[in-house]
C-alpha cells in the first residue's frame, strides 16, 4: 500500500505541485481513507520526501545501468542526460522544490554531481575509444556540462525562455554532442 500511495503522490504532484496537492487527492484516486495514508506516512512531507527520494533513486539505478553498459560515448552520454525511463519533471515542479524544499533540492544536487562525474568518465572512454575529439580538456567539458544542467534546471530561465525542461536538456544534448564527437560523415570532418 506504501508503494500505491508513493505512485498516487506522483500523479499528484505532477498534477497540482507540491504545494496543492492534497492528502485527499490521493485518497480519492485509490479509493482509501486518509487513516491508511497516514498509517504508512506521517506527513504531506514525508510523502514528498519520499517520492523525491525514490525518483532520485531510480535516476541514479538508471545511470549505474548506462555506466555498466557496452554502449558508445553517445548512446550513454543521451542516456544520462534523458534517462528513457524517468518521468521529466515539469519547470514549475523545479521552482517548488528549490523555493520551498531546499533541503530536498540539495538530494538532487548531490544526483546531479554524480551524473557530472558519469559524464567526466564516459567523455574519457570516449576519447580512448576514438569517438570523441581528444583536443577538448575534460575540465572545459565539466563546466559546459556543469554550465547547461544548471541552467536546464534554473525554472526562471526555462519561464522567461518559455521552453520545458525535456526540449532545454535535447538542445544541450545535440549541442555537446555535435561540438565534441568525432566527425564520421559529411557533416565536417574529424579533428
Amino acid at each position: 500500500m506504501r508503494e500505491r500511495i508513493a505512485e498516487s503522490a506522483f500523479n499528484q504532484i505532477l498534477k497540482y505541485g507540491l504545494r496543492k496537492f492534497t492528502i485527499d487527492d490521493i485518497t480519492t484516486e485509490l479509493g482509501i481513507s486518509k487513516k491508511t495514508v497516514y498509517k504508512h506516512f506521517s506527513s504531506k512531507n514525508e510523502i514528498i520526501e519520499y517520492v523525491l527520494n525514490k525518483y532520485v533513486a531510480e535516476e541514479l539505478n538508471t545511470h549505474a545501468q548506462v555506466m555498466a553498459s557496452t554502449q558508445s560515448f553517445r548512446e550513454r552520454f543521451e542516456a544520462l542526460i534523458l534517462p528513457a525511463k524517468q518521468k521529466p519533471i515539469p519547470t514549475q515542479l523545479l521552482a517548488e522544490i528549490q523555493q520551498y524544499f531546499p533541503e530536498l533540492w540539495d538530494k538532487c544536487a548531490e544526483a546531479i554531481q554524480i551524473t557530472r562525474n558519469q559524464i567526466l568518465q564516459i567523455y574519457a572512454e570516449g576519447i580512448q575509444n576514438g569517438e570523441i575529439r581528444s583536443m577538448i580538456h575534460p575540465a572545459v567539458i565539466d563546466l559546459v556540462v556543469k554550465s547547461a544542467i544548471d541552467g536546464v534546471l534554473d525554472y526562471r530561465f526555462l519561464s522567461e525562455n518559455d521552453i520545458g525542461m525535456v526540449h532545454a536538456l535535447e538542445d544541450v544534448k545535440s549541442m555537446i554532442l555535435y561540438g565534441i564527437l568525432v566527425q564520421t560523415d559529411n557533416r565536417g570532418g574529424g579533428e
